[in-house]
């Protein structure tokens, strides 16, 4: 289902197995709304994303900047993901 705005959300228009796996580091510029929280929440989960041979991406360990406090603190308060509660106590 694309966004309001008609365009995918960043889930939909990356391939992990392209995109993705042949790099080290990775940096994902992507507008208000196109879904980037909910792509890093899944790569940190796991099992939500398909490799092209339809088996799921394991869990990835992602470090992850954002300028809003309340953002950072949701992602460190969520109970079904691995965020490192130390980062960003500082």
């Amino acid at each position: 289902m694309p966004s309001p705005s008609g365009r995918p959300y960043l889930s939909e228009a990356i391939d992990y197995d392209t995109d993705i796996a042949p790099y080290q580091f990775i940096k994902i510029y992507a507008g208000v709304g196109s879904g980037k929280n909910y792509f890093v929440d899944n790569l940190v989960k796991g099992n939500v994303f398909k490799h092209s041979d339809g088996s799921f991406v394991e869990k990835k360990y992602v470090l992850l900047f954002t300028s809003r406090r309340a953002k950072a603190n949701e992602q460190l308060n969520q109970k079904d993901s691995g965020y490192d509660k130390a980062i960003g106590l500082h």
